[in-house]
């Protein structure tokens, strides 16, 4: 799903809003697969008696991932904005 910037009828908003909508259904069935290990991460969690959040892991995955997005020009704020907000979602649901 390659976009180019020439005046072609699939750069019109309607088409590019339809791109999105595909994208959001994707990340949307990601979501829903990340909360079913979540809930099984809480479980191993409460059952090895560790604690629900993990700064350290945190810290850690965010770098990661901000390494890879600056390789494919995601900025860095925007992935620590994006992750911070799963993660509090993931500590509610592991409890």
């Amino acid at each position: 799903m390659e976009i180019e910037r020439e005046s072609k009828p699939e750069n019109t908003l309607a088409h590019l809003r339809g791109c999105i909508d595909q994208v959001d259904t994707e990340i949307l069935s990601l979501l829903a697969k990340r909360v079913r290990l979540v809930r099984r991460v809480g479980e191993a969690k409460r059952e090895e008696g560790l604690p629900i959040i993990d700064r350290g892991r945190e810290a850690d995955k965010i770098r990661s991932l901000v390494e890879k997005g600056n390789k494919i020009g995601v900025p860095a704020d925007e992935i620590t904005g994006v992750w911070n907000t799963i993660f509090q979602s993931a500590y509610e649901i592991e409890t």
